[in-house]
């Protein structure tokens, strides 16, 4: 039996170890630096799309008002960042330094802009994990930047530790709703289509490949629950995205699959 203190400290020595393979930095005096972690309910493919746009951060960043990038996005693009009021800063001038889409690294480096974050430069990182049963993402943001004048490291850790979960609580809140926006928009165009999916496996054969289908639907449902009218009955499973119709066979289309050689 797993208890929870075990996944806790599991969990911990996971994140350790992320940490300690794609977060160095190379922190000098008068600097300071910081880890954060923020476990999300979505797939890592939704959260990591949007980390990964380095021309529209404000996607999810909510003191981002305005992103331009010249040209395409590579290693060393430049962009031009415009900060909403409220903040001791209107412009931030950032290079991308890392993007790594197999192993989902994100980096970049503030190196211009009117504001007090002098030689800051950050990490980002994506990894599924599994939350209450259900696939999700952990994410690791990590951070080094000068203390300025006038500042203790503790003050200045403070602040960007700040920023940095409001970013972070902002990318759980649009990732998790762009997840069910997902899920509710397939659902939606089936029930448009007054679809009735009959899924049969075929007795004679041992082929997985048949099974493709059922595979991925189950992946869907699994994360987001089976829909109301979900029945499996004598090796068919059948669901209906809207129960109110009570996909009866007069008003529905169906489809069967099977395997090539059935």
């Amino acid at each position: 039996m797993v208890t929870n203190d075990y996944v806790t400290i599991a969990n911990e020595k996971m994140e350790d170890e992320f940490i300690k393979r794609h977060h160095k930095h190379d922190v000098k005096e008068h600097q300071c630096s910081s880890s954060l972690v923020k476990h999300i309910k979505a797939h890592v493919p939704v959260v990591w799309s949007l980390v990964r746009r380095f021309d529209q951060p404000q996607e999810y960043k909510p003191f981002v008002s305005r992103c331009i990038v010249q040209g395409d996005v590579r290693i060393g693009s430049v962009r031009e960042v415009n900060v909403k009021s409220g903040l001791p800063a209107t412009t931030s001038t950032e290079r991308l330094e890392l993007l790594d889409d197999d192993k989902h690294i994100f980096g970049m480096k503030i190196v211009g802009g009117d504001h007090r974050l002098k030689n800051y430069s950050s990490i980002v990182t994506v990894h599924p994990e599994v939350i209450d049963g259900r696939p999700g993402t952990l994410v690791i943001e990590s951070f080094v930047v000068d203390v300025p004048d006038g500042n203790t490291e503790d003050e200045t850790c403070y602040f960007v530790e700040a920023l940095i979960k409001c970013n972070l609580k902002s990318l759980a809140d649009v990732s998790e709703r762009l997840a069910v926006q997902v899920w509710a928009e397939s659902i939606d165009r089936m029930g448009q289509a007054h679809l009735l999916l009959i899924y049969r496996i075929p007795k004679q054969t041992n082929t997985p490949d048949c099974l493709l289908f059922l595979f991925s639907a189950l992946i869907m449902w699994h994360d987001h629950g089976l829909p109301e009218e979900t029945r499996i009955k004598n090796d068919k499973l059948t669901f209906c995205s809207h129960p109110e119709r009570k996909c009866k066979n007069s008003q529905v289309s169906s489809c069967e699959l099977s395997t090539v050689n059935p």
